[in-house]
């Protein structure tokens, strides 16, 4: 509600009473500083056009009364000093003035775009999601200024709290805290900073329990082949791909994008290229060198026609419902059913205790589950064989095994 009553001094200002409605009070004949007055509230704010002639008004605060209105008019004289040198920029500028410091969004915008390009896009998005739920509890525009020495390491403590440990999410708590340590060593690297506040651990991050996956011993393999086969359909490409799953091994994501063109007829074997999703492939290691080798049998030949009656004319060998593959968590809900106690990727146990039970060694095993252990370190300078005939060997005992033991084609 405006007024034309003038505030020209403090006195004035200090015996006005409780208001219970806003009122607009002028401060200064021809100044556009107002006094506001709300209840208890008494602040100053500058009415003024932005952007320069236009018929559009701003407010700008400027700070509330406290026996201090010489002060205010000083302040903005200089601003409207400020305004007139910098027609283009908000006036609120004034107040936070541009700096060379990088601030936690930069960080986090740098470091991404560095992880984009050294990282598959499963992974980059799942980090830049992180970084999206840090960064929406720092504010983007918190300088790295304050993640410096104790203070930075009382604000990362704080976020895992309020974000994670709270709420009894100790394995997030430790992933995220882990992204950030290698954010803040980036900006070491680039000079942006010279402390890592990221580097101790919170203490209840240790409250998380590693829990394997859920797998079934290979005693009680049996019984569980004659539940999936049981409850399985032959024109059904969800229950197909299971069977598949479980004679091929690899892992689901790798599993769903399986295309027929990957069969070469020639050497009776599938071959997965390196950048496949669901091989865990470094986005560097690209070529036939780090493609997954899977010898065929006339078991999983005879799986793969059935399943070609089906989808045959697809890119796809295990097509879904929205023209693309199947969704990868198909399989795992699919085995889950039948057996609580066996998800998916804990299939990848079983086959590991059956072929070692059957004196298979634990690098022809390795292989054949697509791990690469063999390529790493000063072996993976000289070891690029891929014992072709031995994995078949294996891959033959498992198909026919898997038969033998109740599994239905």
């Amino acid at each position: 509600m405006p007024t034309q009553r003038l505030m020209d001094s403090d006195r004035k200002i200090a015996r006005l009473p409780i208001e219970p409605k806003k009122i607009w009070y002028p401060v200064e004949d021809g100044s556009s500083l107002y006094l506001v007055h709300h209840k208890k509230s008494k602040r100053f704010v500058w009415k003024t056009q932005f952007p320069i002639k236009s018929k559009k008004y701003i407010d700008i605060p400027l700070g509330t009364w406290d026996n201090n209105r010489s002060q205010i008019l000083k302040t903005l004289q200089d601003l409207k000093k400020w305004s007139n040198e910098n027609p283009t920029s908000h006036p609120e500028k004034y107040f936070n003035p541009p700096s060379n410091e990088k601030t936690l969004g930069d960080a986090f915008k740098r470091y991404a775009s560095f992880l984009k390009s050294k990282t598959k896009e499963r992974t980059w998005k799942d980090r830049l999601n992180k970084m999206n739920q840090m960064e929406a509890y720092f504010d983007k525009d918190i300088l790295l200024s304050d993640f410096e020495e104790r203070e930075g390491r009382r604000k990362v403590k704080a976020m895992l709290e309020s974000l994670f440990i709270s709420k009894k999410r100790y394995y997030h708590a430790k992933r995220c805290r882990g992204l950030l340590k290698q954010i803040f060593e980036y900006c070491i690297k680039l000079e942006w900073m010279e402390t890592n506040p990221a580097l101790s651990k919170h203490p209840d991050e240790d409250l998380h329990e590693e829990i394997g996956n859920a797998h079934i011993k290979w005693e009680n393999v049996e019984d569980f082949l004659s539940k999936v086969s049981s409850k399985s359909c032959d024109f059904s490409v969800a229950n197909l791909a299971v069977k598949a799953y479980l004679m091929m091994g690899i892992r689901v994501g790798a599993l769903v994008r399986l295309e027929w063109d990957w069969f070469n007829e020639e050497k009776d074997m599938w071959e997965i290229p390196a950048q496949t999703t669901g091989l865990k492939n470094l986005k560097k290691n690209k070529g036939e060198k780090f493609n997954h080798i899977i010898p065929s049998t006339p078991e999983l030949k005879l799986l793969m026609s059935k399943i070609r009656e089906i989808t045959g004319y697809q890119k796809y060998v295990f097509f879904g419902e929205r023209q693309t593959h199947l969704h990868e968590e198909t399989i795992n809900k699919f085995m889950r059913r039948i057996e609580p106690n066996q998800s998916a990727h804990g299939w990848r146990d079983v086959i590991t205790e059956g072929c070692l039970e059957n004196k298979f060694s634990w690098d022809i095993i390795q292989r054949c589950l697509g791990h690469r252990e063999h390529m790493k370190g000063t072996r993976g300078h000289y070891d690029d064989s891929l014992l072709l005939d031995q994995r078949r060997e294996l891959m033959k005992f498992w198909t026919k095994t898997l038969l033998e033991k109740g599994l239905k084609i």
